[in-house]
């Protein structure tokens, strides 16, 4: 499984830096994690659109779904999986005629060629899910945007690589502290994501995290 950050910011983008968005790509599946602004740029760059299999989008905060409304004028039909809420911004996408939308919920899987997805509930509002991808090179866990939570452990269980919201500065995210504990609960190596304007990155690094950096890929082999 090779997993490509496109962009790793949160709220704004920066010159030459979108936010969220990650290509993961595995056995006959190329699927999209957020489409945060900017980003379409950037995933234009490794990928024609119409070889992407599907696009989930965890949660319809702009820094996450922004460049979905721009995705709407590229040709052909798109499969996008989102929340349902807010219910004015997922009309946006429901109402597009080449939007094949699906929505996400706790518990909802699919599979796509050799590469089964699951999806669960984060501590973040609006309504937010993260994404469990597994394949027969192993296990990847991107958490979207959220706090800590008491499952969390339990839903990276068993994960070689995981995408974690904490670079920020704690509700409703993550601190690289909460990244260093899922990182000696679960044994997965976790690379911090999500950097927030102003966030200091020594103390990403001092927490003994790896960081997400767009246009580096990180491969899972078992």
């Amino acid at each position: 499984m090779k997993i490509l950050p496109i962009g790793v910011r949160g709220s704004y983008p920066m010159p030459s830096q979108a936010t969220s968005c990650y290509l993961v790509s595995s056995d006959g599946a190329d699927v999209v994690l957020d489409l945060g602004s900017g980003a379409l740029i950037g995933l234009t760059n490794h990928i024609d659109i119409s070889a992407v299999s599907a696009f989930v989008i965890t949660h319809l905060h702009y820094d996450h779904c922004a460049d979905a409304l721009a995705l709407a004028h590229f040709p052909g039909t798109r499969t996008i999986y989102s929340p349902s809420s807010p219910s004015e911004r997922f009309s946006l996408l429901k109402n597009r005629r080449n939007f094949d939308v699906r929505v996400l919920a706790q518990g909802l899987d699919f599979r796509i060629g050799g590469t089964e997805f699951s999806f669960f509930r984060t501590e973040h509002s609006p309504e937010c899910y993260g994404v469990r991808a597994a394949d027969k090179s192993g296990v990847f866990v991107y958490t979207a945007d959220t706090a800590w939570f008491d499952r969390l452990p339990e839903v990276c269980e068993g994960a070689d690589v995981v995408f974690a919201d904490c670079a920020g500065f704690g509700k409703p995210h993550m601190t690289p502290a909460d990244g260093a504990k899922l990182k000696k609960l679960t044994g997965a190596d976790v690379y911090a994501t999500h950097f927030m304007p102003g966030i200091d990155l020594k103390a990403v690094a001092a927490a003994g995290l790896k960081l997400a950096e767009a246009g580096t890929p990180v491969y899972i082999r078992r």
